[in-house]
């Protein structure tokens, strides 16, 4: 009975290892410092988590990462917005970041 449970044991511990990964931030403008809205905040890894800042540049991404580490991986998130040159930022688990972008050339 002592084997059985302790090989559950070792399963359970094995199948919980995902990481629940939550992020914050704020996007603004690289000239101005000003908020900006509406820009497209996704992790690089996976399209399907992802958000839109809001009108004071605040996002927020919630995703689980698999696989066997000890504490949540850093996300690499990507930011897009029309006007704007493409950006990505590794952000660790539960911070919160500041991102600057700068306008495009147009």
């Amino acid at each position: 009975m002592k084997g059985t449970a302790t090989i559950l044991s070792l399963l359970l511990l094995l199948c919980s290892c995902d990481c629940v990964q939550d992020i914050y931030g704020i996007v603004l403008d690289a000239e101005t410092l000003q908020p900006i809205n509406s820009v497209y905040v996704y992790k690089h890894s996976n399209e399907d988590d992802f958000g839109y800042t809001d009108a004071q540049g605040h996002f927020e991404i919630n995703s689980i990462s698999g696989g066997l580490s000890f504490g949540c991986p850093p996300m690499t998130v990507m930011f897009k917005k029309n006007g704007y040159e493409v950006d990505s930022a590794e952000i660790e688990v539960g911070a919160h970041a500041k991102v600057y972008l700068n306008k495009t050339g147009d």
